[in-house]
């Protein structure tokens, strides 16, 4: 009974601290609205690398995407996820920067210690996004992009979310919560789009 107990107020401190967090990060952001984004020649791009599956996609989206000449890319992959950074640096992209980041939910994670590695997700992203500023976050999932996301809703950063391939008749739950926080939802299955409010078709990637 004693550990129910203590259980239960544990999860309400961290529900506490979340959502003070929300509550200074909301401050915050008044004071970024007053702030301009340093653009100069270029534009900074903050590219979150999923893993697996998502990181193929992803780097098969950004072979599009002039990194040397019109963007400056920021790489954030997950802290356990050697597969991703391994790959990154085997193309032939511009890489700038690399970092990694606490993911927010492992596969068969309980939500109980989730709620906390989100918490330490969250409070990275936003030291990041205040340090490096981007001018627009380009995610595909899974969780450890939505801490990023709602950051950039806070400081004014545009955001584009690319749903996963093999998402053909819903969204990911990264999706749903996507359509919510996000400046464009792009999915890659046409009657994703039209079952889907605040998405828009943009045809297979692979």
């Amino acid at each position: 009974m004693n550990l129910q107990i203590l259980l239960f107020f544990f999860i309400q401190l961290i529900f506490f601290l979340m959502i003070l967090l929300i509550v200074v990060l909301a401050l915050i952001r008044q004071f970024f609205k007053r702030i301009k984004h340093t653009r100069g020649n270029k534009i900074k791009l903050l590219i979150i690398l999923g893993s697996g599956g998502h990181t193929s996609e992803m780097l098969q989206l950004i072979k599009s995407i002039d990194l040397v000449e019109k963007y400056e890319a920021l790489f954030i992959v997950s802290d356990s996820d050697e597969h991703s950074e391994k790959k990154l640096k085997q193309n032939e992209f511009n890489v700038g920067d690399i970092l990694h980041v606490t993911r927010s939910r492992k596969v068969g994670q309980s939500y109980l210690t989730s709620t906390i590695t989100t918490t330490i997700c969250l409070i990275q992203s936003f030291f990041i996004c205040l340090r490096y500023r981007p001018n627009m976050i380009l995610c595909n999932g899974p969780g450890v992009c939505i801490p990023f996301c709602l950051v950039a809703k806070l400081i004014n950063s545009k955001t584009v979310f690319v749903e996963s391939f093999c998402r053909t008749k819903s969204l990911s739950l990264s999706g749903k919560i996507a359509t919510r926080l996000c400046d464009h939802v792009l999915v890659q299955w046409p009657e994703l789009a039209d079952k889907n409010k605040n998405t828009e078709y943009i045809g297979f990637l692979l």
